[in-house]
C-alpha cells in the first residue's frame, strides 16, 4: 500500500524514521469547523488479493493513542470540492 498525492493534497506530514515516509494529506474542516485530515492510499495487486482473502486492513500508529478516525473506500473530501483548511 502506498500513499497517493491527489489534486487536492495541501500538506505533507513528514516521516520521522526509515520505516515511516512522508505522507501527502488534505487538511480540511467539517461544516461545524472541526479540523480533519484525509490521506489517499493505493493498493497493489498483492494487497487486493490479501484483502479479498481476509477482508481486513490493519492500521498502526506510533505512540500510545490516536485521534478518532474514519476509513472508507470513497473519499470524504472529493477532488472537485472546495476546501476550507
Amino acid at each position: 500500500m502506498k500513499p497517493v498525492k491527489t489534486s487536492i493534497t495541501n500538506c505533507t506530514l513528514a516521516g520521522t524514521t526509515d520505516n515511516v515516509g512522508n505522507l501527502p494529506v488534505t487538511l480540511f474542516k467539517y461544516e461545524d469547523g472541526t479540523p480533519a485530515v484525509q490521506s489517499c492510499w493505493e493498493l497493489d495487486e498483492k494487497d487486493m488479493e490479501t484483502i479479498k482473502k481476509t477482508g481486513k486492513i490493519y492500521f498502526t500508529m506510533y505512540g500510545s493513542t490516536h485521534a478518532p478516525m474514519f476509513m472508507a473506500v470513497d473519499p470524504f473530501i472529493k477532488e472537485d470540492d472546495e476546501i476550507d483548511s
